[in-house]
């Protein structure tokens, strides 16, 4: 009697994992490589993670950073050396973030949301060094 019972709640048991697979697979449209760690001048931790993109979003570029613990999803912006993204989920309501990567260093920067703005303007929040 037990072993009847316990098989068929195994095949049960399996069959409800095999369908959550299936469904997690389905809802994942990206990827995350492993990150990169930085200490930054300011006391900051950032991890920035590059966004592998997927079969489902074959387009997707971009990077999740985590700023003290806080993860941000960011878009890619074309720069002439390293690599640059941008998120307009800054650090308040009124600002977004600009990270930046060269080598073994790393800027962020405020992004100020307002059109009149310059991007060359834009306030330093931290230089960081890759760990």
């Amino acid at each position: 009697m037990c072993l009847k019972f316990c098989r068929l709640k195994m095949i049960k048991a399996f069959f409800l994992i095999a369908l959550s697979a299936v469904i997690l697979a389905g809802c994942t449209s990206f990827q995350l490589n492993l990150p990169r760690s930085f200490s930054c001048d300011n006391g900051m931790s950032i991890r920035a993670y590059d966004i592998a993109p997927s079969e489902q979003n074959a387009h997707r570029r971009g990077a999740a950073v985590s700023i003290d613990g806080k993860m941000r999803d960011m878009y890619r912006i074309s720069s002439a050396s390293g690599v640059k993204y941008g998120t307009e989920n800054g650090l308040d309501d009124m600002s977004g973030l600009i990270w930046w990567e060269k080598g073994d260093e790393a800027i962020l920067y405020q992004m100020i949301l307002d059109h009149t703005a310059s991007a060359d303007n834009y306030p330093v929040l931290a230089r960081c060094q890759k760990r």
